[in-house]
């Protein structure tokens, strides 16, 4: 089951296991915990491990949320 969380455009996202951005452009999900470098079908979220950084294109069309 899916929780839709609040967050701040451009600012800290969580790191924690349970937690996920979903791109409401190409309906991908991105995992903000991970071990490997990752990002959604049209590239909107990128997650860069080795330098620790979410790149996001479009902050409108995002969705936080964590798995319960």
């Amino acid at each position: 089951m899916k929780k839709e969380l609040s967050f701040v455009k451009n600012g800290g996202l969580p790191n924690t296991p349970n937690k996920f951005l979903e791109c409401l452009e190409c309906t991908g999900i991105v995992p903000l915990f991970s071990k490997e470098n990752t990002h959604c079908k049209c590239n909107n979220i990128c997650l860069d491990v080795d330098y620790g950084r979410v790149s996001i294109r479009d902050w409108d069309k995002i969705r936080l949320f964590e798995e319960i």
